[in-house]
């Protein structure tokens, strides 16, 4: 079979950081070990102009994106058009695969027929006042916040409405998407695709646990190390783990030794400090920010603790597994108390996680006190189940073959 040429489209790429980043990497190089052509479209924050270049085999097409504002996004937006036109009008490609619905409204106008939306979540669901925790915004800040948000909800729409073939990574995106389309729902077929995960990357570090423990972050040896990683926004649930190690360390004064390592930039992190600050929980919790190397974060914790409250699928939950880590959730169940819960994890990780059947810190602390009073021997076993797991059914070569067939 000849090559393909394979164009993979988001707004932005490494290193800018998240779970759309990371898979455009990985199915890029999934691409050329299959023998394709990958090409890259994106746009590079700061910038004002297009470029293009290559790099590790992969052509790389960008767009500036300017430096944010109504103004910056206009020009990026007619940058966009007037890149996507010239590569329509030079470039055949056999499928394009998009991952953000501002891109992907462009790509389908000036490409017919190849294209393909592999949706990262939807702004109805995800850009709710309580997601974004804006409810306490100013009036003007907050008006400025739900237009921004009704916008991208008629681009999710007009992206799914445009793209000839629509994939979601779990059951619940697929009824969000229906929901997105409303009466042009009706026919569209929605297919669901497992994402990948690079396992050898999150191997343990076994003997160098401790070494690093001590020597990077300053810790104790035998501390037990709580990990929680992601975008520090509302929906990501930190606050509630804050919460709980607050509630944890009352009620168990002197009886654990525990850190709760956060790992992650965003809007909330100065809010985050504040209660840490306000609680005297210095000693306690360590922000780390944005990082380029998750795999060290999770080699030298013991748990993992996913507090998302709204989470089309969730890629730490995949690295947390393949990091062989016991892992806590919040359950399906948390929709009785908390109408906006969305999370695909029960659908990814079936029983494996411990879960929690509410968003409390209540919940959240007895969690994390079961599992420390676990013995090394249980954690680990349930660690070697969730890597089992993931190892088995997520694979990036797959998901390529899927998106490009």
């Amino acid at each position: 079979m000849a090559p393909k040429k394979i164009l993979f489209t988001n707004i932005s790429y490494l290193p800018e950081v998240g779970g759309v980043e990371n898979s455009l990497y990985h199915l890029s190089e999934a691409s050329k070990k299959n023998g394709d052509y990958p090409y890259l479209l994106y746009g590079i924050k700061g910038s004002c102009t297009n470029d293009v270049f290559r790099r590790n085999g992969i052509v790389h097409i960008t767009f500036g994106r300017g430096s944010g504002g109504l103004m910056a996004t206009i020009f990026a937006f007619t940058r966009l058009l007037r890149l996507v036109s010239t590569i329509n009008s030079k470039i055949s490609f056999e499928k394009i695969v998009q991952r953000n619905h501002f891109v992907a409204l462009v790509v389908n106008i000036l490409f017919k027929g190849q294209t393909v939306y592999l949706a990262p979540g939807f702004a109805k669901n995800q850009h709710t006042l309580k997601n974004i925790n804006a409810q306490k915004l100013p009036v003007l800040e907050k008006k400025v916040f739900q237009i921004k948000s009704f916008i991208s909800r008629c681009v999710d729409w007009l992206a799914l409405v445009t793209t000839k073939k629509i994939y979601v990574f779990s059951d619940n995106m697929e009824v969000q998407a229906r929901d997105v389309l409303g009466r042009f729902n009706r026919g569209r077929e929605i297919l669901i695709v497992k994402p990948g995960i690079d396992v050898m990357r999150f191997e343990r570090f076994s003997g160098e646990k401790f070494d690093l423990r001590a020597n990077k972050f300053g810790f104790e040896p035998d501390a037990f190390i709580f990990l929680a990683l992601g975008r520090c926004v509302s929906a990501k649930g930190f606050r509630y783990i804050l919460e709980a190690a607050n509630a944890l360390q009352n009620k168990n004064k002197n009886k654990f030794k525990f850190k709760l390592l956060i790992v992650g930039d965003g809007p909330e992190l100065s809010s985050y400090k504040d209660y840490v600050a306000s609680n005297n929980l210095e000693k306690l919790v360590l922000f780390v920010g944005k990082v380029s190397d998750p795999e060290t974060y999770y080699a030298i914790a013991d748990c993992f603790v996913m507090s998302s409250t709204y989470e089309p699928l969730g890629q730490t939950l995949l690295e947390a597994a393949a990091s062989q880590l016991p892992i806590i959730a919040f359950s399906d169940n948390c929709k009785v108390s908390f109408p906006d819960f969305r999370t695909a994890t029960e659908e990814v990780l079936l029983d494996i996680p411990i879960y929690c059947n509410s968003v409390t810190e209540y919940e959240l602390s007895g969690a994390m006190e079961k599992v420390m009073n676990m013995t090394e021997q249980e954690r680990g076993d349930l660690g070697a189940v969730a890597r089992a797991h993931v190892a088995r059914n997520f694979s990036w070569g797959k998901l390529y073959a899927d998106l490009t067939s």
